[in-house]
Parts: C-alpha cells; sequence; structure tokens
C-alpha cells in the first residue's frame, strides 16, 4: 500500500529531529550547532543528493515543500533560541516587501543565509535539504519548467534567511527572476552583504576537497561542480549592477529602495554602505567609446572616502609596521636618510597610550624602533632626540621581563607578542658592536636569553651564529649561558616546595643574570650539557633529601631513580635552533651544511639526551629536542 504524502512527510522529519531534545545551556552559540535534528554523519559534507527532501519533491513538490518549511522553520527557531543571539548581532533578520502582498520578516543572519552551502557534522540534514531544494528548482528550470509559482509560495510561507539563501543561488542560476518573482530580494542591503561574504570568504570552505575524495571519484567530481558551480561564484551585487545599466525598471526599482536604507553610526560601516549604494545606482556608470560602462564614484563619497583613509592611517601603519620592520631587517642593506626620516615620522605618529589597541602601537612602536637601531644608526647619529627615544622603547621592553618564577612562566606560556623578538635585533646589534659603548648592552642581553621567549632566544641566537666568526669566544659564551639557563630552569621550585627554595633559586637567576660575556679564553669546551644536567640532578637529589622523612616514606624512590631530567629541552631547542631547528637563511639566502663544530656540538647534545632515557624506572619518550637533532644529523 502507497503511503499518503502527509504520512511520509510526518515519518521523514520524526526521523530527522531528535526524538529526546534536551536544553543545552552556553554563553553563545556554537560554531557548528545540531538545533535539535538527530546526528547523522553521513552528511558532512553538504551535497543534495544526501537528502531524501529530493526524491521526495520529484514524487509529491506540494507535501515536500510543506515538511521542507517546517524543517527549516524549526531549525531557524532553534537557531534564534541561542542565548546572546540577538544581544551579539545586529542583524538577527531581514524584512522584504513582496510587492502588493506585503512585508515578511525572515529570521536569521550571514550564517544562516549560507546554509545551503555550508558543511555541518551536526546538523547536515539541514543543509543537504537546503541544497536539494536548490538543485530541483534549477533542474525544473532546466526542464522549462515556471517555478514563479513555486517561489511565491516558498517567499510567502517561509520565515528564514536560509530560504532565501537557496533562493538567491536559484536567481544566479536563472538571473531573469530577478525582474520578476525575486526582484523583492534586491533591494536588501543586508542580502548583497551576507552573499558577498558567502562568495568571498565562506566560499572558500565549502568545498572539503580531502573528505570527498575518500568517496571516490565520481563523489568528488559531482561536488566539485556542484560547489564550484561558475554562477555560485557570481555575487548579488555584481548581478544588479548587471541588471540596473539594462533594465530602466530594476533600476528605478532598486535605486528607490536604496534611497530607504537606514545607514549605520559605525563610520567604517556607513562608508561601505554608501560605497555599495552608489554602485547599485545606474546615474553612476559612464559608457566608454568601446561600449564598456564604468563607474565613477560621487564626488561627496569620493572626499568622504579619502577623508577616511587619512583618519585611518595611523591605525593602518600600526598594524602593518610590524610586517614592514620585519622585511627591513631581513634585507642587507641599511635605510637611507630618507627612509629613516620616515619611518621615525611613523613612529611619532604612533602614541603609546593605553587604550583598547595598545598591544597593537607598542608592538609598532618597539618593531620601528629597533629596525631604526639597526638599519639607520649613522642618521640616529645627528638626530639625538629620536636617538635617545627608541633607544629607551627597547630598553623598557627588556626592563619588562619579570624575575619572578610566575612571571617567567606566563611569558613562557603566552610570549610576548613579538616585542621581545625585535628587541633581540637591536640589543645583539649594539653589543656584536665591541667596545666600551657594548658594555652597557650586556646585561639587557643575557636578561633577553633568560626569558623564557622562545621566539625572542631563537631569533637572538640566529643573529649570534650568522656572525660568530665576528664574536669569537663571545659567541661560546652565549651558548654557555643557554645551557645553564636550561638547567636552573629546571631547578625552579614547585608548588609544593617552600620559600626558602625559591628565595635561593631567585638568587641564582640573580647570579646568571650578573655573568659577564667579556672572559678570554673559553672555548667549545665549555659547552656541557651532561656536566650542568648532571650537577641539576645532584641538586634535585639533595633537595629530595631535605624533604620531611614522613613524605619520603610515603612517596618512596628507588635508590638508583632519577631525580630530574636535567635540562629544559624547551630552552635548548630554542637557543639552538639554528643547529637543530629550520635554520633560516644566511645574509646571501642560502643554507649552508653543517661544519665539524656543529657535529659535535650535535653530538653533545644527543649525550644529554642519552642520559636524560637512561632512566630504568621510567619509560621515557625522546623530546623533540632529540628528534630534531635526529633530523639534523641526517
Amino acid at each position: 500500500m502507497r503511503a499518503r504524502p502527509q504520512t511520509a512527510a510526518e515519518v521523514l522529519l520524526a526521523t530527522i529531529v531528535e526524538d529526546s531534545p534536551e536544553e543545552e545551556f552556553s554563553s553563545g552559540p556554537r560554531i557548528d550547532e545540531g538545533y535539535g535534528l538527530s546526528f547523522d554523519s553521513d552528511n558532512y559534507p553538504t551535497a543534495y543528493w544526501k537528502s531524501p527532501f529530493l526524491a521526495f519533491l520529484q514524487i509529491d513538490a506540494d507535501a515536500a515543500l510543506v515538511a521542507l518549511l517546517q524543517l527549516v522553520d524549526f531549525c531557524t527557531e532553534r537557531w534564534a533560541h541561542v542565548p546572546g543571539r540577538r544581544a551579539n548581532d545586529t542583524s538577527p533578520g531581514v524584512t522584504i516587501t513582496l510587492d502588493s502582498r506585503g512585508q515578511r520578516r525572515f529570521a536569521g543572519n550571514a550564517w544562516v543565509f549560507d546554509w545551503p552551502q555550508s558543511n555541518s557534522n551536526r546538523s547536515g540534514q539541514l543543509h543537504c535539504a537546503l541544497a536539494a531544494l536548490a538543485f530541483w528548482l534549477c533542474g525544473q528550470i532546466g526542464g522549462g519548467a515556471d517555478v514563479t509559482p513555486i517561489i511565491e509560495r516558498l517567499l510567502q510561507q517561509s520565515n528564514s534567511v536560509g530560504v532565501l539563501g537557496a533562493l538567491v543561488n536559484v536567481g544566479k542560476h536563472k538571473q531573469e527572476l530577478f525582474n520578476g518573482v525575486l526582484r523583492p530580494l534586491l533591494a536588501s542591503r543586508w542580502l548583497y552583504e551576507w552573499d558577498d561574504w558567502r562568495v568571498k570568504e565562506a566560499g572558500r570552505f565549502h568545498f572539503d576537497g580531502y573528505s570527498w575524495a575518500r568517496q571516490g571519484e565520481a563523489a568528488f567530481q559531482m561536488a566539485r561542480r556542484w560547489v564550484q558551480a561558475p554562477y555560485r561564484q557570481v555575487t548579488l551585487g555584481q548581478i544588479a549592477i548587471s541588471l540596473i545599466t539594462r533594465d530602466s525598471e530594476v533600476a528605478a526599482f532598486v535605486s528607490e529602495a536604496v534611497s530607504k536604507w537606514e545607514l549605520p553610526a559605525d563610520a567604517k560601516e556607513n562608508l561601505e554602505c554608501r560605497i555599495l549604494a552608489a554602485q547599485l545606482d545606474a546615474k553612476n556608470y559612464e559608457a566608454t567609446s568601446d561600449g564598456r560602462l564604468v563607474f565613477a564614484y560621487p564626488e561627496a563619497l569620493l572626499r568622504d572616502f579619502e577623508q577616511y583613509n587619512a583618519t585611518t592611517a595611523p591605525t593602518v601603519q600600526t598594524l602593518v609596521g610590524p610586517y614592514q620592520c620585519e622585511k627591513i631587517l631581513a634585507a642587507a642593506r641599511p635605510l637611507s636618510s630618507e627612509e629613516a626620516a620616515v619611518l621615525a615620522g611613523i613612529f611619532r605618529a604612533t602614541p603609546n597610550d593605553t587604550d583598547s589597541e595598545e598591544d597593537r602601537k607598542r608592538n609598532a612602536r618597539v618593531a620601528i624602533a629597533a629596525t631604526l637601531m639597526v638599519k639607520a644608526g649613522e642618521w640616529l647619529d645627528g638626530n639625538a632626540d629620536c636617538k635617545t627615544e627608541v633607544k629607551r622603547v627597547v630598553l623598557d621592553v627588556i626592563a619588562s621581563i619579570g624575575g619572578t618564577l610566575e612571571a617567567l612562566r606566563r611569558l613562557a606560556i603566552a610570549g610576548s607578542g613579538g616585542d621581545l623578538t625585535f628587541a633581540a635585533h637591536a640589543v645583539m646589534h649594539r653589543w656584536m658592536q665591541g667596545g666600551v659603548a657594548a658594555k652597557s648592552w650586556e646585561a639587557p642581553l643575557v636578561r633577553l636569553l633568560t626569558s623564557r621567549d622562545e621566539q625572542a632566544v631563537g631569533r637572538a641566537m640566529h643573529i649570534a651564529h650568522l656572525n660568530r666568526v665576528q664574536l669569537g669566544t663571545r659567541w661560546w659564551q652565549l651558548l654557555q649561558l643557554a645551557v645553564l639557563w636550561s638547567g636552573l630552569s629546571m631547578l625552579a621550585p614547585g608548588y609544593e616546595d617552600g620559600p626558602d627554595v625559591e628565595a635561593r633559586w631567585r638568587r641564582w637567576l640573580q647570579w646568571l643574570r650578573g655573568r659577564r660575556l667579556d672572559r678570554v679564553g673559553i672555548g667549545f669546551s665549555a659547552i656541557d650539557p651532561l656536566a650542568v644536567a648532571g650537577a641539576v640532578e645532584r641538586l634535585h637529589r639533595a633537595r629530595w633529601s631535605r624533604v620531611d622523612r614522613e613524605e619520603r616514606r610515603l612517596f618512596r624512590r628507588p635508590a638508583t631513580a632519577r631525580h630530574s631530567q636535567g635540562l629544559d629541552t624547551q630552552i635548548l631547542g630554542s637557543a639552538f635552533s639554528w643547529l637543530v631547528g629550520q635554520r633560516l637563511p644566511g645574509p646571501d639566502g642560502a643554507k649552508t651544511d653543517l661544519d665539524e663544530q656543529d657535529r659535535r656540538l650535535l653530538l653533545v647534545l644527543w649525550a644529554f639526551e642519552v642520559w636524560r632515557l637512561a632512566d630504568h624506572d621510567e619509560h621515557r619518550l625522546p623530546s623533540s629536542l632529540a628528534m630534531r637533532c635526529w633530523n639534523a644529523w641526517r
């Protein structure tokens, strides 16, 4: 017996909607929400043929459309129910005037508009159903059917922006629909913005090639043809511009609708909205001699655009400044006087205030200050005020490196946002110059190398490695300092240790940071990670022996058990990254092979790793340092 359409629709919806829903509470929407649907992993990635609605639409379109709209509206209601949705979204819906049939409100935002194309693990049935609707309508058009009554029904009966997202794609497939039944959609500012985002930004993630490749060549090619269809790469704005420049009736309709748009209060959004409105005005297009149409900004809008750019120029410079400084520091040539003056002007124009972008502005100032110190030394000598200021900025960053265990732990986890990495360039540059002037930069350099900022330490040691012939014995002193610091880091007190342990550790840190880097006679023999690791082990064993007898009895350790791993392999990895990592190229851009000294350093690091693993009471895995040593040796 053949099931009635109503019964089939009820059964279909019952299989898709979760039978025992539970209310989920969270501070905001998730990245991938279920919207009350049953989990079905087979519906990832989105494809029209994965939805039973495709066959249902082909068998009984009326009943299928009723069930599909029920499903979409149900999910849209669940979307709107998420706590904090309306508070965080300035556009939780869009109102469309459907000619003489009045207005309708469609709930949703850009994410809902993208439902017919986006992928989901938790709500794949919804996405596939909307994709099936769009595919079926396109198929009807291809077969010569008039889909106007169906689209009118969808616009009158749906309450979801998700359906509008599917209809816009159908209109892209047959653009003549925007001359008729889909013309009301050309009046909404939000649809232009959402579709622009869908095509230019979200579209990069619509086709999951890796997942489709696992489903066979046929499925891969079908999905690629559907997702990457040429008409889907065109934005609604491009279609509207094409229509208004060819059809005066559409141009008049769009112009009247645009004149009623409410401009946003935000300066950037206001300007973007006005630019879009100008692009949708047929009067702003002029025909050239070869028949092409050229868009011309209205003079008032152009003035406001230039004024906005001038106002935001300092912010833009703040954002791109560090990137540009990286390029300047990587170049071999110094800055010319003119270039240095321009960079100094940007430095002065970047205030060191405490507003919401404090970190970005500070990072830009540090980057420019370090770049001027390294690449514009002669110019700074002739500009004493600027020289004093950039030196102060760099030294302030170094002084911010904490001397407490907690401060160093925070720096190891969060880093310095690149501040110390740029400071490393300036400090190393001034220290390597030698002489009396370099003495004042010795203490900041030692403080930097004992900062736990892996990126900054790695950069400083890379610069030193490139200049190790010039540094002579000072090069070996830097390596020795790194090994000693990796051992001292392992002696840091734990949460169960008393205040006396931390006080002793801080004295050791103060002693290490007070070391001089100009001793003579030091060479390769001073680099002995294994000896330092053995000393750390003895200190840990002595610390254990001082623990309360009852506690030692409770946590008994075999006499041969290791008390410490000796050295901090992360610190060693950053200090020796020039040796065991992806080595940065030299001034000429070439990467040289390891020389004999480098191979000997690899062997002493490997000897420490062998010692670290030679613990019969524990089964330790090789550290990342060991793996990097092995790869460097090969």
